[in-house]
């Protein structure tokens, strides 16, 4: 084995120290490399730390490699229990060299690292070697791939390399440097089994967010965070619902961590962040009260000529970290305050940002449905007579549905079923000519056996042709790794995306048999052009799911690498591949936001670390149709104000939820407690989804027969109705919060605190976990929702108000208003708490959105009145947008101006 070479890529926005065998190296942002001492010798302990002032930041680089075991398409940890055998450190540095170049942007420490005589006898590891050269080479980079070139001065964070090579790696199976324990390299065995820790210091009463969406915690201090995309699970730590599933079907629960977006990325009320740009698998452990651990369990490898001492090659295994404090979001002075929101506008500088969506988006719902040419004609009828807004059909079943032991399923394979959708195209258009958009689904997978059933005759079959052109990921022996789904007899291969021709491959699919580009199709007749739009050209789906992409096995082989080197990316190359298919077409989102009126998107529940470049819009996954914060619609609320400290700041989740099951008895077989979408949970989501959503999109459900539905009666109809105008009524305010998100990285829906400055004072308020009940949408929108099934009313909590808003966009000319006399009676409404006078003396109060109280803002709580219609929602006095959405609240008569007798104002909401 050749040498190798640790690269660790750091960024420090303030002067960095370096020690390294003896020398203290500093690095500024503007002044590059100062040896400022070289003190090198025997009594000197060869070691490798790295600080940023004030000793915020240390770190290691150890062995222990993990080990991650397959079951079922889902990869789980677990860990050696220390090591057999003692390490060996070699402590003695011997003619260490310095070269500077003649430059002050970079240096060479060069070296030998010895054991000491007395004991060298007891290492029987050595077999024979008692030192090994070490060179040690720190150069400054540039990382504007990363930020990009259009950012402020002010925006611009240095980076130091550290490249570590050691030669020979065959002197011993256990490599250390050490110092007290403080920080250490080991190597055991291959370098790919090698384990990166970097340790960071923390303090007992820090709080840490972030880590990609997660479902039940917020604040992640105290807990051990696996950063691997994978299935969330069914239930994820819910009692006894975990316990009995992972008695049949082991792994299938999953836990309060497993996430299809998990991200190694992290901010701290401290006001630091650090993100690994790294798609290896990896551990966030915060469990330790004064110090952060992660641990990395594959680096990139790279193999590159050079002469080694056994004459091999060279192998560099290469490591980012960037290290980050807040950016100011303004020029004024109450800018320079850190905020969660200024964290999260410097850490989406490296995820990158979403666009801004289409407006036709946003004014109204997608419902969800499913059954063929016909019904699916028949429910957008039936939809829009009962006045509901309706913009889109989400038909899953475009491909074609299949039976199987775990039920009715799709066929994975991405061209239209034109016996179950006769006339596809011109069902397209004849739904748009009524401005109603139909939605798909797909997912990097490829259903085998299409070729051999007879109800698929005169269609593609994918798998062979993917197969034939040698685009599919492959299985150890050189074959198609053929995975299952649930059911054995559900079988598919994967679409290798590391491989160019794959990609195309791909692409081609979308451009031919969604977007309706023939020139991308294997023949003339594959679309049907008849039916065209004012355009010209054949009506594409408006959208579609891009599902899954976190089944990739660690031992598959790809045209890049190893199936466990890529796994964390795959989501992310799923991304870019849908990403690509919209580029250079009619229908791809501008970069500033302007609209053309055919734009066309996809939405994904997985994503890698730079996924919310290439994703223009997030969904939550899979939640259980239950209420509690593991896996039910409470979880959906975390996973909002989670998800956007990562930089998905466009999220929406399933009306409804998903999942519905009968749950395994504690004595075994069937007879447990039965899991079904219920009629007030169907209400309660769609209230919340409302407000806080980006997109409004229904689901049947995986048992649509049995759940609750929004046509099942005229009470959900209606409620459908409502609060789809409610949606609509909210676009041009949402719309500006998009603005607001491509520009400064801030997600629409935002925790309570998000504003508060990182002071002792905002952590003195309640738990950052004690808040996940609520959420603001904007700065201007506190929505408290109905997540306990019974409840009739909520504890709202007021926060302190913080300091100027961000810049948000005005509302356009002509957008509906209020009239004065509505906004003077709304200014002069009475409020529940003895303060408050209503908004001309509060400016900072909370106006109740269907009463007309105001609250005042001073970090308090109010229990509020929620009846089903009515959840406590409340806007921000002189909130910009308030007459739009008041004034159109009332044009359809879901609020009526009164005044009373004793002339105090006030204003009613009624229920037409």
């Amino acid at each position: 084995m050749g040498k190798i070479f640790f690269v660790l890529v750091a960024t420090a926005t303030s002067a960095l120290s370096v020690s390294i065998l003896g020398f203290d190296v500093q690095w500024t942002p503007t002044g590059g490399f100062n040896i400022t001492t070289a003190t090198a010798t025997e009594d000197a302990a060869p070691h490798v730390v790295v600080r940023t002032p004030p000793d915020r930041f240390l770190f290691d680089v150890s062995a222990d490699p993990s080990v991650m075991e397959e079951s079922s398409g889902n990869f789980y940890e677990r860990f050696d229990e220390g090591h057999a055998d003692p390490f060996c450190p070699f402590e003695i540095p011997r003619n260490v060299t310095l070269d500077r170049g003649g430059r002050d942007d970079s240096a060479v420490l060069a070296g030998d690292l010895c054991v000491s005589e007395e004991r060298s006898s007891s290492c029987q590891r050595l077999r024979g070697w008692e030192c090994v050269s070490f060179r040690v080479v720190l150069s400054s980079i540039s990382d504007a791939a990363v930020r990009g070139s259009s950012e402020k001065d002010h925006n611009k964070w240095p980076i130091v390399r550290w490249q570590i090579q050691l030669s020979p790696t065959n002197a011993s199976d256990h490599l250390r440097w050490n110092q007290s324990g403080l920080s250490w390299i080991a190597i055991r065995g291959k370098p790919t089994a090698a384990k990166l820790t970097l340790n960071l210091a923390s303090d007992a009463d820090e709080h840490v967010f972030g880590a990609g969406t997660q479902f039940t915690h917020f604040d992640l201090k105290g807990h051990r965070v696996p950063i691997l995309s994978s299935e969330q699970g069914v239930g994820r730590g819910m009692q006894p619902l975990t316990t009995l599933l992972e008695r049949t079907s082991p792994h299938a629960a999953g836990t309060s961590f497993t996430t299809y977006t998990a991200t190694p990325l992290f901010l701290t009320s401290a006001a630091n962040g650090l993100f690994l740009n790294s798609s290896a698998y990896c551990v966030l452990d915060f469990t330790e009260p004064n110090e952060t651990t992660i641990e990395v369990s594959e680096t990139l490898e790279e193999t590159f000529e050079c002469t080694a001492a056994d004459g091999g090659p060279c192998t560099l295994l290469s490591l980012e970290l960037f290290t980050f404090t807040h950016t100011p979001l303004r020029d004024d002075g109450d800018s320079h305050t850190a905020t969660l929101a200024s964290l999260v506008h410097t850490a989406t500088h490296f995820t990158g940002r979403q666009r801004v969506l289409p407006s036709w988006i946003s004014a109204g719902v997608i419902v969800g449905y499913w059954g063929g040419t016909q019904r699916a004609e028949e429910m957008a009828d039936f939809l829009l007579e009962r006045g509901v807004p309706l913009v889109g059909l989400w038909l899953q079943d475009w491909t074609g549905v299949r039976e199987t032991d775990f039920g009715i399923r799709l066929w994975w394979s991405w061209d239209v079923d034109r016996h179950h959708y006769p006339g596809w195209e011109c069902m397209l258009k004849r739904l748009m000519d009524k401005k109603v958009r139909v939605w798909t689904y797909s997912n990097p997978y490829l259903s085998t056996g299409v070729g051999d059933d007879p109800r698929m005759k005169g269609r593609r079959d994918l798998f062979a042709e993917a197969a034939g052109a040698g685009v599919l990921v492959m299985n150890e022996s050189g074959l198609p790794y053929v995975q299952y789904s649930v059911d054995p007899a559900f079988r598919f291969g994967t679409v290798d995306l590391t491989n160019q021709t794959g990609r195309h491959f791909f692409v081609d699919l979308i451009r031919c048999h969604m977007l309706h580009l023939p020139e991308f199709c294997p023949s003339d007749d594959t679309v049907n052009s008849t039916c065209r739009s004012e355009t010209g050209r054949p009506v594409p789906v408006a959208g579609w799911m891009a599902d899954f992409s976190e089944y990739l096995p660690f031992d598959a082989a790809l045209a890049s690498g190893r199936g466990r080197d890529i796994h964390n990316a795959f989501p992310q190359l799923w991304a870019s591949v849908n990403h690509e298919a919209l580029q250079e077409t009619p229908y791809a989102l501008s970069d500033d936001g302007r609209e053309t009126g055919e734009e066309v998107i996809f939405f994904m529940r997985a994503g890698g670390v730079q996924g919310p470049r290439y994703t223009p819009l997030f969904w939550l996954g899979d939640q259980l149709t239950s209420w509690d914060e593991h896996d039910g619609i409470r979880s959906a609320l975390i996973g909002h104000l989670t998800a956007g400290l990562s930089g998905w700041s466009l999220t929406h989740s399933d009306v409804g939820g998903y999942t519905m099951l009968d749950a395994p008895s504690p004595n075994g077989g069937g007879g447990g407690d039965v899991y079904v979408r219920s009629k007030e949970l169907l209400l309660r989501w769609m209230e919340m989804n409302a407000f806080t959503d980006a997109v409004l999109r229904t689901h049947q459900g995986n048992r649509p027969e049995d759940a609750w539905q929004v046509w099942t009666d005229g009470e959900s109809l209606e409620h459908l109705k409502k609060f789809a105008t409610v949606h609509r009524l909210l676009a041009p305010y949402k719309q500006a919060l998009m603005r607001q998100a491509h520009a400064y990285g801030l997600p629409l829906v935002r925790h309570t605190l998000f504003h508060m400055p990182l002071n002792e004072e905002t952590l003195s308020l309640p738990g950052w976990s004690e808040l996940l009940g609520q959420c603001l949408v904007g700065e201007d929108l506190l929505v408290v929702p109905v997540l306990t099934q019974g409840a009739k009313t909520v504890t709202a909590y007021f926060p302190p108000p913080w300091p100027s808003p961000i810049p948000l966009q005005q509302p356009a000319t002509g957008q509906p208003t209020s009239t004065p006399s509505l906004r003077r009676r709304q200014e002069e409404a009475s409020s529940f708490h003895p303060d408050t006078r209503g908004c001309k003396s509060q400016p900072d109060g909370w106006v109740h959105l269907w009463s007309g109280r105001v609250y005042s803002a001073g970090g308090w709580q109010a229990d509020i009145p929620a009846p089903i219609g009515q959840p406590a929602v409340f806007v921000r006095c002189g909130w910009v947008y308030m007459d739009g959405l008041l004034g159109g609240l009332r044009d359809a008569g879901y609020l009526t101006v009164s005044v009373r007798t004793d002339g105090d104002s006030y204003y009613e909401q009624h229920i037409s």
